[in-house]
């Protein structure tokens, strides 16, 4: 239900997503449409700090993450409260 920016402070972390690894630098930004399908995540490879900015209304009432390269969905129940599971629905 959201859309999401990430903006890079300090560190060299590298986005990896369904098109692959993008190394990032301070100073780049990256933006995330909601529901596009494509997960997102950043990883530090270097053996310094990453400080980063995420920017998103984090509504956990009505938004719904996947999380589907570690097998995880977060499911909204209108409420505020988090529900984290597997994908056949297990809890964690």
């Amino acid at each position: 239900h959201e859309d999401e920016f990430c903006y890079i402070l300090t560190g060299h972390p590298t986005l990896i997503d369904d098109d692959g690894e993008t190394p990032l630098n301070p100073g780049d930004a990256t933006a995330h449409k909601a529901g596009d399908g494509n997960a997102h995540h950043l990883i530090n490879k270097t053996d310094k700090d990453v400080t980063f900015l995420v920017v998103g209304s984090r509504r956990p009432e009505i938004d719904d993450v996947t999380y589907p390269d570690i097998d995880l969905a977060v499911k909204s129940d209108g409420t505020p409260m988090r529900h984290f599971t597997r994908k056949d629905g297990r809890p964690v």
